[in-house]
């Protein structure tokens, strides 16, 4: 009889061991390997990695999120560990190959120079989950690209402000990455040019790309876009793109049939170049804010975007809209809900070629040059939402938002 209680009282303790082991914190091996990352990152560090103590549950460290049945680290946050600012270091990628279900990587602002000799991102291949890496404002160049395209498995990747120029294209065999799987790309805030766009062959997947702060520049052949057909969201702000150039055989100068956001904000885009953004029959919204249209703006070029909801020409010069002809309102976007017009010319006299918005809500026409009181007469009758800043308008009324009603 004692030896059965005997008996139980050791599977007890078994069970109970591996219970706690397996529920109740990190694997041995993850807590070793989060250990050895800490040692390896040279000071100065901030509180993230003093919280990462030899003992406890790693998955209780700040910056480390664990997967609530198996334990085992899938996300890893070590964003401004060390800051931007300081002495650059070169990170050894195999200790994160013990985390297996690793999926999100985060290491943001860490000046990260590079990568130890054969130990490049390529030991990050062996993450089958990993879908995210940002490795945003850190020191990096193009070296990285040749082992950054073993990562087959990621669907987000930041590389935004960094030290990257030129185009994604892997030195010495001037083949482009081919992560068919990827589906966010951030290059913002690099020195990436026009070339960048023909090193994007294979993004298939690709949804969204940032490009904002490079130095693309005048006419743009965006030929090379046209294959990626998931292409929902493209951002080309702050740089000194002129138009787009037509791809030969492409009716279309753009192609990019499911494009729904398009931002061009602080380019170089004039009335006559106005025409090379045909062709987008998905677009919802347009930022062309900053660029230099001015005087009466024929917008016929626009009319073929059917789904347009919001549209942005904020800071220009803008005096009017012409009517197209065969177009019985002005725009002939009939779905257009809202339009900054902030800082541009338009004047109680011009006002009037707004007419034929039927959809619009918001209309933003502040420090332009509107004064006295508003007398806007047109076919339709819409109520809209004015936003005015009074010491910028010199206007006979109230209050800041109010009803005007087109009669």
């Amino acid at each position: 009889m004692e030896e059965k209680w005997v008996g139980a009282i050791v599977l007890l303790v078994l069970v109970s061991g591996w219970y706690c082991s397996c529920c109740c914190g990190c694997l041995e091996e993850e807590r070793i390997a989060l250990l050895n990352l800490k040692h390896s990152i040279p000071p100065p560090t901030d509180y993230v990695l003093a919280s990462w103590g030899g003992h406890g549950d790693c998955c209780k460290w700040v910056g480390i999120e664990c997967n609530i049945t198996t334990k085992r680290v899938f996300q890893l946050s070590l964003n401004f560990t060390r800051g931007w600012d300081v002495k650059g270091w070169y990170l050894n990628s195999s200790l994160f190959s013990p985390l297996e279900e690793l999926k999100s990587l985060f290491l943001r602002a860490n000046s990260i120079f590079g990568f130890m000799k054969n130990e490049g991102l390529e030991k990050l291949s062996t993450l089958s989950n990993l879908e995210v890496l940002d490795l945003s404002d850190n020191q990096l160049n193009n070296s990285i690209l040749s082992s950054l395209a073993s990562l087959s498995s990621l669907k987000v990747l930041n590389l935004a402000g960094n030290q990257m120029e030129g185009s994604l294209h892997i030195r010495g065999v001037k083949r482009p990455l081919g992560l068919s799987n990827l589906e966010v790309l951030d290059l913002r805030d690099n020195s990436f040019n026009n070339t960048i766009l023909s090193s994007l062959k294979g993004l298939s997947s690709l949804r969204s790309l940032n490009l904002r702060w490079n130095k693309l520049q005048g006419i743009l052949n965006i030929k090379e876009l046209v294959g990626l057909n998931e292409l929902k969201e493209l951002d080309l702000s702050n740089n000194n793109v002129e138009s787009f150039m037509a791809p030969k055989g492409i009716k279309r100068p753009l192609g990019l049939s499911n494009l729904e956001v398009l931002h061009l904000y602080n380019n170089s885009f004039s009335n006559t170049t106005l025409s090379s953004l045909r062709g987008l029959p998905s677009l919802k919204i347009l930022d062309l804010s900053k660029n230099k249209l001015k005087g009466v703006l024929n917008v016929e070029e626009l009319i073929g975007l059917n789904k347009l909801k919001e549209l942005d020409l904020s800071y220009n010069n803008v005096e009017s809209f012409v009517t197209p002809k065969g177009i019985k309102g002005p725009l002939g976007l009939s779905n257009l809900e809202v339009l900054h017009l902030y800082n541009n010319s338009f004047t109680n006299t011009t006002l009037s070629s707004l007419r034929g918005l039927s959809s619009l809500k918001s209309l933003d026409l502040s420090k332009n040059k509107l004064k006295g009181i508003l007398n806007i007469k047109g076919r339709s009758i819409i109520s809209l939402v004015f936003y005015f800043h009074l010491s910028l308008n010199i206007l006979l009324i109230k209050c800041c938002f109010f009803s005007l009603i087109f009669i």
